[in-house]
Parts: C-alpha cells; structure tokens; sequence
C-alpha cells in the first residue's frame, strides 16, 4: 500500500497568550497563583501573540512567493485550545 506522506511538515507553536502574559506578570509580583479565570485552553493569544501569528502566516506566503518550489501549506492541524485554531488561521489581514 503506497502511503501519500506530505513532502514538508511545519511545526508551529502558537503565538503568546494572556495566560503567558498572567504567568510572566505573577513570576515578577512573587504570586503562586496566575491570575486566569478562564481554563487554560480557553485563553486567547495576547496582543503579541496576534501579532505573531500574523507574521508566521506572511512568512508562509512569503516563503512560497520567492521559492516557486515552496508550496505553502495546504493543510493545518492545531490543538483543540483556543490559540492552537487561531495560529491555524493566521494569515495577512
């Protein structure tokens, strides 16, 4: 049986969420609790990390537009978390 495996594979993570952000923010105040109400695969990306998969979705097209032999993803897995499926949509606005 002729297995049909993708050429490439890109693993990317994504982008800063506001539970990083809460996290970096208790780490400097000393706290032992991070200060999230939502659970953790429901916090959204942060400001930043908008940014940031923004730019990895111009990279990818980037990328494909100077090197004709770069094809850009043709498909996108992501974690079931909030920021997983928004990394996985990124792309130039």
């Amino acid at each position: 049986m002729r297995q049909n495996w993708p050429e490439r594979l890109w693993l990317v993570r994504h982008g800063q969420s506001q539970g990083n952000v809460a996290r970096d923010a208790a780490d400097q105040a000393g706290a032992h609790e991070i200060d999230v109400e939502l659970r953790d695969v429901d916090v959204p990306l942060s400001t930043l990390g908008e940014e940031q998969a923004e730019a990895a979705g111009r990279w990818f097209q980037r990328a494909s537009a100077i090197n004709s032999r770069r094809r850009p993803p043709t498909a996108a897995a992501s974690a079931n978390s909030t920021t997983g499926r928004r990394a996985a949509r990124a792309g130039p606005t």
